[in-house]
């Protein structure tokens, strides 16, 4: 929750770029996370996926918020990144990005 204010921040400051925020859910209750997204006002695409251990097993995810970089092809570029929002490095590092 600590990191929501900065990842909108984030997602302003990267606003009209080629990049997309994708934020996956894994709350067991679809309802009580959607009704959270709302009251959150959460931005960039949302998806649930529940228990389904499909995306969180070879990730080996085992922890919230968990931050990976992927590109447009869909190459996983960093499986657990350290720079969270919150980190004043990330909107440097970002930007160093090619095709951002």
């Amino acid at each position: 929750m600590q990191e929501i204010p900065h990842l909108k921040a984030l997602e302003e400051k990267m606003a009209g770029r080629n990049i997309a925020f994708v934020s996956i859910s894994v709350d067991s209750d679809k309802s009580v996370w959607e009704k959270y997204a709302r009251e959150k006002q959460l931005t960039g695409i949302q998806l649930h996926a529940g228990d389904d251990k499909s995306f969180t097993a070879p990730f080996e995810i085992n922890g919230i918020p968990r931050f990976i970089l992927i590109d447009k092809q869909g190459n996983v570029l960093d499986p657990q990144m350290k720079l969270r929002p919150s980190n004043p490095d990330l909107l440097p590092f970002l930007e160093t990005l090619e095709g951002i």
